[in-house]
């Protein structure tokens, strides 16, 4: 089995205390990943995974055998169309076993692999829809016992396209419905309760993105429906009971947009107006499940973020309230572009899991549900720059156990150049919280990563807390300056900045500079520091205006956690 563990709890923003806990376990790689589904493929009663692949590049779907712990077996790749991105699993031929669906954008196909039942398919066979066919929902949508396909394509301007199938996992041709506007999402259910398949989907044409109903009439054609304004582009859209009570909800994702909407259904083809949910990110996909076990399904949001030239991928949980309505949205940092997302249990422990397709970086990631334990702050230890052969100030972790019984804790260890400690015993009761305190204690010099490991009942793996720490040889002091009030145009007396070699060896100096003309500096050093030495940097504040005015004094070397910082303000007047 090939897999990239990676070991952290990578959090990347929370609001409110955390109530249902995931941990990255591991990168599995699939080359460009795009779509996901799952089902259990070979029957043996372990989670199995199929992708799209994303402009052909892996051949076609890759399939995935579980292990039933959370890791899975390597990609095996079936030829299906030109381009296959979205896939969706369902029994197509009747016969017990799940088949996988892809759709071709580029060819204009729908590629159903069936299943053999131990895991493997039959070649694709490839049924023609109008161009473009992208997202596509199963569903039996003229009752006759056999399942049909709900697709969005680009007949004329933008079509729901159903194909009715034959029951042998071909489909007869195409039954197009145009909705108001082009569609970029779909999803399924009876939102009148009539006993007809319904769809909704998501719209989008120039500056106008709509939430749009059409209501199923039994025979695979659709009467268009209301129809509600959205603010973003989207595309993931999922349908559940959020209320518990029989009524069918809607949510959907807006993309560039930064948020999700939900929609309360009315029970009667309608829904109240929609409500928005911040996500601090780009939105691609989404999907609901009861994540922390309270009986109230919640939701996960997919998608990423930028840094810069760079992306980071970004999921965000919305935890249900049981009327509705959710929680502030919980952030984790992972990969690069997430675009899918499926809630399953992939390691058998009757909790929700979160897997993901990783497009840029070639991989399905997955998030293992930990469930009752909590950790607070979210953010990971990161120890700022460190002296070697010195132990930093100390940074605590409360972790604690949300679950209705008491947590069993069989060990607690630490990684690395951190040291340890925690009050957390071997077992925590129900509500109750413990400490886990880190230090960084570098013994040479570089980024240092480290790893706080807990073996507890909460989860089948490990709670990993990551730690990181920067260490150096360099000592600056002091690291912030504040020059007061200057008259402008007149230069301020030098306030100096040490700086020690304190290793044993020669110490290599590079360029030493000011962000800022206002605060210009001089210094001692050259380029070469002998151990044990120092030298003095005299930086300046001369300002050429009126105004509060900061810059940065940056030391470089090859000491370690190069450049070293020194902050500056001053207020000319």
């Amino acid at each position: 089995m090939s897999c990239v563990i990676r070991i952290a709890l990578a959090f990347l923003l929370t609001i409110g205390a955390a109530l249902a806990q995931f941990e990255v376990r591991g990168a599995f790689p699939v080359t460009y990943a795009y779509g996901v589904a799952t089902g259990d493929f070979n029957q043996d009663g372990k989670l199995d995974i199929a992708t799209g692949c994303f402009e052909a590049l892996c051949g076609g779907v890759a399939v995935m055998l579980g292990n039933g712990d959370g890791t899975f077996r390597n990609p095996v790749y079936y030829t299906a169309g030109q381009d296959p991105q979205l896939v969706i699993v369902a029994d197509f031929n009747n016969d017990g076993n799940l088949d996988i669906l892809a759709t071709d954008y580029v060819g204009g196909t729908v590629s159903v692999l069936l299943g053999n039942g131990d895991g493997t398919f039959a070649a694709a066979e490839d049924s023609f829809t109008p161009p473009g066919p992208t997202y596509a929902v199963a569903g039996d949508f003229n009752n006759d016992g056999k399942m049909d396909v709900a697709i969005e394509d680009q007949c004329q301007n933008s079509c729901v396209s159903v194909l009715i199938g034959n029951g042998d996992g071909t489909f007869g041709r195409p039954i197009d419905t145009e909705p108001p506007y082009p569609v970029i999402g779909i999803g399924v259910g009876d939102f009148n309760r009539d006993g007809k398949l319904d769809v909704v989907t998501e719209g989008f044409e120039i500056s106008t993105t709509t939430f749009d109903v059409l209501l199923g009439n039994g025979n695979g054609t659709f009467t268009p429906g209301a129809h509600y304004p959205l603010s973003g582009d989207g595309g993931g859209v999922v349908i559940g009971d959020f209320r518990n009570n029989g009524l069918l909800d809607a949510a959907v994702t807006q993309g560039g947009g930064y948020d999700i909407t939900v929609f309360l259904g009315s029970g009667d083809g309608t829904f109240e107006p929609g409500v928005n949910y911040a996500t601090h990110g780009v939105t691609y996909d989404i999907a609901s499940a009861d994540l922390n076990n309270d009986g109230v399904p919640d939701l996960a949001v997919v998608g990423y973020n930028s840094a810069g030239a760079t992306t980071i991928g970004l999921v965000t949980t919305f935890l249900g309230n049981g009327d509705g309505t959710f929680s502030t949205g919980h952030g984790y940092q992972i990969g690069d572009f997430l675009t899918s997302v499926v809630a399953e249990d992939a390691n058998n422990d009757s909790q929700a899991d979160l897997i993901l397709t990783d497009r840029d970086l070639s991989a399905v990631d997955i998030l293992l549900n930990t469930g009752t334990v909590s950790f607070s702050p979210v953010t990971p230890p990161n120890f700022p720059e460190q002296l070697v052969g010195t132990t930093s100030a100390p940074q605590t972790v409360t972790m604690t156990n949300s679950g209705q019984s008491s947590l069993t804790i069989s060990s607690i260890k630490v990684s690395g150049q951190f040291g340890m400690t925690s009050t957390c015993g071997k077992s925590l009761a129900s509500g109750a919280s413990c400490t886990i305190t880190s230090t960084f204690k570098p013994v040479n010099t570089g980024n240092k990563v480290g790893a706080v490991s807990i073996v507890d009942s909460a989860s089948t793996k490990p709670q990993v807390i990551e730690l990181t720490g920067s260490a150096t040889v360099v000592s600056v002091s002091p690291t912030q300056l504040n020059f007061g009030t200057e008259k402008v145009n007149h230069r301020s007396s030098p306030m100096p900045v040490e700086i020690t070699n304190t290793s044993t060896t020669t110490l290599q100096m590079g360029t030493i500079s000011s962000s800022s003309v206002y605060f210009p500096q001089s210094n001692t050093c050259g380029s070469e520091l002998a151990a044990g030495a120092s030298c003095t940097v005299n930086p300046v504040f001369f300002p050429r205006e009126k105004g509060q005015w900061s810059a940065t004094l940056s030391i470089n070397d090859k000491g370690g956690a190069s450049p070293q910082t020194v902050t500056m303000s001053g207020v000319a007047d």
